[in-house]
């Protein structure tokens, strides 16, 4: 499970293939398709107006080299935590960035903004709980996202301010900080829901939006402006996809990540304004951080997470108290978030706990930072990154340490290592003292947490590999990211440019194959070329690669999910079994392999082995559409169409929305000939989502059983007639239950030119199972008269 897959997302219904589920392997290439960083890697960036060190800070601040401010200014005060979740500081207005933030820049302009800010970690929990503990992650622990948390023995901003008397609330605005990984330490409330959550591009985890998380907030404030509070408010909306709204996907054309950053400033505005409407604004001590950059493509790198370049580490940071505090200063020194946990409970008047960072209110902002990243070595296997900042100078341990001057080359791009031995020798020492036997640790940290595939595929939705790759360096030198990293993106930007149209997929292909020749041990690339091969239907070669691919790597679970879906399309239903099986034995909680092995086995005639599988997945996933799927196919071929009916039911009563459920038992009900009930479970779903598109099929498709009570195809022309036009008339599924409707009633030759139609349109887009199929619906209307 250690890479990604490029896969269209195509449903069986749909293409009419029965392919093996790969939910959880696809979608960080289809996100990276779909949401901007294609964008940035095919089109021209704008954006960032250059070199982190030399940024034009707002010149209305005055700069001053020490905190402007004593412990207990601000003794009594609210706390207003706002972190921005992927925001790099030079994108910001007063730190100099070409993007309008009006909000932010008056926050600074009231405030105090520090331009040398420094995450201890580019990626969100790791930094998230080291600004909340004031520790660096080695020592909280929470490494990296998904396996790892925050365990409730660390003292937290949120548990000293409760203890001091103050209500506690936080608002986080995606599951990479679900309470499950422990940073619902000390508040009182933790929204962590996402109930109202807007849907990512593709149907991918969906995201809380800026306005739903301020209106949450402000809904929050109001409830409790009677007294002391601390809120943490938590934006996601900079982090990919970057799918900005209007106004501001126009203000931003060539530059959707800019207008996310605009949108989420517009909103935090919202947040402030509401503040100052409540009468807070001069009583509340306000935060606002960014937890990590974004790298856009810098140094090889498409995000965030592997690398600690400033693009990534380098922050925003601005705090402000109405007038009280600082009244427009720009602090040049250097901090670490991990400061702002002592810093704030100085000023509050109360004493912060031992902790790596440090209270700003006494210490002159110096330096050294820390920062480090372990998401390469959980997730690849390859070797950790540690970095220290002293003064100017930047040092990245790795296996090829580099050295930056950095106001001489903010881009960081002229290694010193080789020139300036000894101060590489001095800074690497620092490295060393600080993070100990961390810089020899023989593997990665044991995993905190357990996930099964399908919250891994919530990671992989937010951009996140999101599993614990098998060690292929245990053994050996782990590699440098900053070696590896671009091949890897390489490999999928090639296989996004095919999925996304910019590219051939000839061309795709040719790059991976280039990729092995020059590198015939990286077995990624195979498992890439495979899957892309599989995607162009060219199953015999993609199991070949596969195959070539294990010769390296005889136990990578990834290549051996690949050449299991490969072989169950190919019709070898008994070997996908075991190649499944096998994932399975070092994998067993692998979403994917189980619902492959389902699919597998109903392809072999299991199909009672079949549903025993999609009944214990319907546990763990009961509203995910692979499972309904095969779970209605498994109990309607195995004729034990009670048992998936009881366990149908449940997951539509517990998740009356969701649509996967309804279809599944619809189709159900349908082959028990109760299409008054199949009628009446689409339609309390349409009642509920309504105009949803695969409902309004499934309900069309009810209506036309013949010799029921519910056969009306009337309405069913209707239904599809308005969804044909929603959808342009360019989904050749939908269409052909048009055309069904119309033979339904007597209309046989616009039946024969709407499935024609629709017959092109399926082989154009390569579904050729539903093409075969409206082929036969065309020539059953001819015979009867068209």
């Amino acid at each position: 499970m250690k890479h990604t897959t490029p896969r269209r997302a195509r449903s069986a219904v749909r293409n009419g293939k029965t392919r093996a589920s790969r939910r959880g392997i696809a979608t960080i290439i289809i996100v990276l398709a779909a949401c901007g960083i294609m964008a940035a890697w095919f089109a021209t960036r704008s954006g960032a107006p250059g070199g982190l060190w030399r940024l034009q800070v707002d010149t209305k601040l005055r700069c001053e080299s020490r905190f402007p401010a004593v412990p207990g200014a601000l003794a009594g005060s609210n706390v207003l935590l706002i972190t921005l979740d992927t925001t790099r500081a030079d994108y910001l207005g007063c730190y100099g960035g070409s993007v309008q933030t009006p909000a932010l820049d008056e926050l600074a302009r009231r405030g105090v903004l520090f331009s040398q800010a420094i995450t201890p970690a580019p990626i969100t929990l790791p930094a998230h709980a080291s600004l909340l503990t004031g520790l660096y992650p080695h020592h909280h622990a929470a490494r990296t996202n998904g396996f790892y948390r925050l365990e409730d023995t660390h003292k937290t901003l949120a548990r000293e301010l409760k203890n001091a008397g103050y209500a506690t609330g936080a608002i986080v605005s995606a599951m990479v900080l679900g309470s499950r990984y422990g940073l619902d330490e000390g508040f009182d409330s933790y929204h962590d829901d996402f109930s109202d959550a807007t849907p990512v591009p593709q149907g991918y985890e969906a995201e809380r939006r800026a306005d739903r998380t301020t209106d949450r907030a402000v809904a929050w404030l109001r409830a409790h402006c009677g007294g002391a509070f601390f809120l943490w408010v938590h934006y996601f909306d900079p982090h990919m996809p970057y799918d900005p709204p209007p106004p501001y996907a126009q203000q931003y054309p060539q530059n959707p990540y800019a207008g996310e950053i605009a949108f989420m400033d517009a909103q935090l505005g919202r947040l402030l304004d509401a503040l100052q409407q409540l009468g807070l604004g001069d009583n509340t001590l306000v935060i606002a951080a960014g937890d990590h950059g974004e790298s856009l493509n810098e140094h090889g790198e498409a995000a965030h997470g592997y690398l600690l370049y400033n693009p990534t580490v380098h922050v925003p940071l601005i705090m402000a108290c109405g007038q009280r505090l600082g009244g427009g200063v720009h602090v040049p020194g250097l901090v670490s978030l991990t400061d702002v946990m002592p810093t704030a409970l100085a000023l509050l008047g109360l004493p912060p706990p031992e902790a790596d960072g440090v209270d700003l209110t006494r210490v002159k902002p110096t330096g050294p930072v820390y920062c480090e990243s372990l998401y390469s070595l959980v997730e690849q296997g390859w070797a950790a990154l540690f970095a220290v900042y002293v003064n100017q100078q930047k040092y990245i341990f790795s296996p090829n340490p580099q050295l930056f001057d950095l106001p001489a080359d903010p881009p960081e791009s002229r290694n010193l290592v080789a020139t300036q031995p000894e101060t590489a020798a001095r800074m690497q020492q620092r490295v060393s003292d600080f993070f100990g036997e961390e810089l020899s640790r023989p593997g990665a940290p044991a995993p905190m947490e357990e996930l099964d595939d399908v919250e891994i595929a919530k990671l992989r939705s937010l951009g996140y590999v999101g599993t614990r790759a098998p060690d292929d360096f245990a053994d050996r030198p782990r590699p440098d990211p900053t070696v590896l990293l671009p091949l890897l993106q390489r490999m999928q930007f090639a296989a996004s440019g095919a999925l996304g149209g910019h590219i051939p997929f000839q061309d795709a292909v040719n790059t991976l194959q280039d990729i092995i020749q020059n590198r015939p041990d990286f077995h990624p690339a195979y498992q890439y070329l495979a899957d892309l091969l599989n995607d162009m239907g060219d199953l015999e070669q993609a199991a070949a690669i596969a195959r070539r691919g294990l010769e390296i790597a005889p136990n990578n679970t990834a290549l051996l999910l690949s050449l299991a879906q490969v072989e169950s399309q190919r019709g070898n239903a008994d070997e996908a079994a075991d190649l499944f099986r096998r994932v399975l034995t070092a994998y067993p909680e692998s979403f994917d392999a189980q619902t492959g092995l389902g699919l597998a086995l109903l392809g072999g005639g299991d199909s009672g082995d079949a549903l025993e599988v999609f009944t214990d997945l319907a546990e763990v996933a009961p509203s995910d559409p692979h499972v309904c799927d095969g779970l209605a196919r498994a109990a309607i071929a195995s004729q034990r169409m009670d048992e998936a009916v009881a366990v149908l039911t449940a997951a539509i009563k517990d998740q009356p929305t969701v649509v996967a459920p309804r279809l599944a038992l619809a189709a159900i009900k349908r082959t028990q000939k109760l299409c008054w009930q199949a009628a009446k479970v689409l339609r309390e779903g349409l009642a509920l989502t309504p105009r949803q598109p695969q409902l309004t099929d499934a309900l069309a498709t009810t209506l036309l059983q013949t010799g029921t009570q519910s056969y009306d195809p009337g309405e069913a022309a209707r239904l599809m007639e308005r969804l044909c036009q929603r959808t342009q008339y360019k989904e050749p599924q939908f269409m052909l239950t048009l055309s069904a409707a119309y033979y339904h009633l007597g209309r046989a030759e616009e039946a024969i030119s709407v499935a024609q139609t629709a017959q092109q349109l399926a082989a154009i887009a390569g579904y050729d199972a539903l093409a075969q199929r409206i082929g036969r619906a065309v020539e059953r209307y001819a015979q009867s008269g068209g």
